[in-house]
């Protein structure tokens, strides 16, 4: 009435019937379990790192308006004309050609086609 297949002792029948599915049925469940804990693992550092690009977004914010309060204060003042800055090269030669006494350098409202030795002053 058994099959050859079916093992006649009970001990054999448990032990069988478990490795048929007790096995893979443990086996099932500690891989679902621990894809669970990575998956929430996962989920924890998603949440940790878009916490922190809030934060920095929320600074860049900060930062961002700060400069711009800062723009329009720079554009409430009046500009200040700032002297040209020569090199030293630059100076040396102006002053190797620079005349020495002045001569022919116009002054303060002076004309600058107006020859400066000219005795009339025309």
């Amino acid at each position: 009435m058994f099959p050859a297949s079916i093992p006649s002792d009970p001990l054999t029948l448990l032990a069988a019937l478990f490795t048929l599915f007790g096995l893979p049925l443990i086996i099932f469940s500690l891989v679902l379990f621990y894809a669970g804990y990575i998956r929430h693992d996962a989920d924890q550092a998603l949440e940790a790192l878009e916490a922190e690009l809030d934060e920095q977004d929320a600074d860049r914010a900060a930062a961002d308006d700060a400069r711009d309060s800062h723009d329009e204060r720079d554009s409430q003042r009046t500009p200040v004309d700032e002297p040209e800055t020569t090199s030293p090269l630059e100076s040396a030669a102006e002053s190797a050609h620079a005349p020495a006494d002045g001569v022919g350098e116009p002054r303060d409202g002076d004309d600058q086609t107006r020859r400066t030795d000219d005795p009339d002053g025309r």
